[in-house]
């Protein structure tokens, strides 16, 4: 979260929204009030307001000042935020614990990141989808705050997960996913190449314009049907958008998979190419070798004949010559012929 983004992030974790900024369409405010918060430190309070994110955020950025002696980048990171998700647990999610979900998630972000670095957040449970199932989802709005001699300086490098980092996002998913199995959560599905990330915004307007696009066909019928019509083409336009999305990731995947195969079997060739130049080279090595040894019998030289000879050996019978070295020398040992 960089500086000019506090203020609308905070907006939306708190709920402070009004007249000038109403929620978005995807937000239910008449469910709202099932909402939890949290305040600094990973404290449980009644609600929070954005303005104090913005007062921590920048109370951190000062003490940053005071004991580093100057002031952040205009771009630096005084502040991001997890977003803690789970999936959809079906006829089992009237019974999931939520509270203690949040209170456990807070925990393992305090064992993470520090209760000292937490500004605030919420758990959300006024975000239905167009069939009216609540997905219950925790913000957490942190400082990326390192402990100095004289106080927390702000390093979002030193305290981030990422490439390089020693904490990946992937390893930081593993981590929370074993710290969640007691609510009988398990880790999400690794996958060795990610796949492309849709982002909310886009979704939904994805499913507006399936909505729209299929209630110009009711356009003829009156206001009240048309309302219960668009109801339930909502849905249908959500579910339509979510097969397509899962359409084109597997069409994705194959072609991944045939990429993957492509180049195994291009490996294979030049492995293949590779090793026939090799045993191209040993056959001229060995026709080499070959031609001196006919020139050693010609002059009847068993010495030359024999050095020459072994290396055929070798590249014929690999380990062969060694075996037999070592056979003669145990031989000479037992007879006493060399000590």
């Amino acid at each position: 979260m960089k500086r000019g983004s506090v203020w609308a992030r905070g907006r939306h974790v708190a709920r402070g929204f009004d007249k000038e900024n109403p929620p978005p369409e995807h937000i239910d405010s008449s469910l709202s009030a099932q909402n939890v918060y949290i305040g600094p430190k990973g404290e449980i309070v009644d609600r929070e307001h954005v303005r104090t994110y913005t007062e921590r955020i920048n109370a951190a950025i000062q003490e940053h000042k005071q004991i580093t002696g100057r002031s952040i980048r205009k771009d630096a990171i005084p502040a991001y935020e997890l977003v803690l998700a789970r999936s959809d647990l079906g006829e089992k999610e009237g019974k999931f614990d939520n509270h203690a979900w949040m209170a456990d998630s807070v925990e393992w972000v305090e064992n993470r990141f520090g209760a000292e670095n937490i500004v605030g957040g919420s758990m959300h449970m006024d975000e239905p989808d167009k069939a009216g199932k609540i997905h219950p989802h925790i913000h957490i709005v942190m400082t990326p705050g390192v402990q100095a001699t004289r106080g927390t300086k702000l390093s979002f490098k030193a305290t981030s997960p990422g490439p390089g980092a020693s904490d990946t996002f992937r390893t930081l998913q593993t981590s929370y996913g074993a710290a969640m199995k007691p609510f009988g959560l398990e880790r999400g599905e690794i996958k060795e190449k990610a796949i492309q990330h849709i982002e909310p915004k886009d979704f939904r307007e994805g499913v507006r314009r399936r909505e729209k696009s299929m209630l110009d066909k009711y356009k003829d019928l009156p206001r009240r049907e048309r309302k219960e019509v668009r109801k339930s083409l909502g849905i249908i336009a959500e579910k339509n958008q979510r097969q397509d999305i899962d359409h084109e990731r597997k069409i994705a995947e194959k072609i991944e998979k045939l990429g993957d195969e492509k180049v195994k079997i291009e490996n294979e060739n030049v492995q293949l190419l590779a090793e026939i130049e090799e045993n191209e080279r040993r056959l001229e090595y060995v026709a080499s070798l070959v031609g001196k040894i006919l020139e050693a019998h010609d002059r009847d030289d068993e010495e030359a004949m024999e050095k020459h000879l072994a290396p055929v050996r070798e590249i014929l019978h690999p380990g062969q010559n060694r075996e037999e070295e070592l056979e003669r020398e145990n031989d000479e040992d037992k007879w006493g012929i060399r000590r």
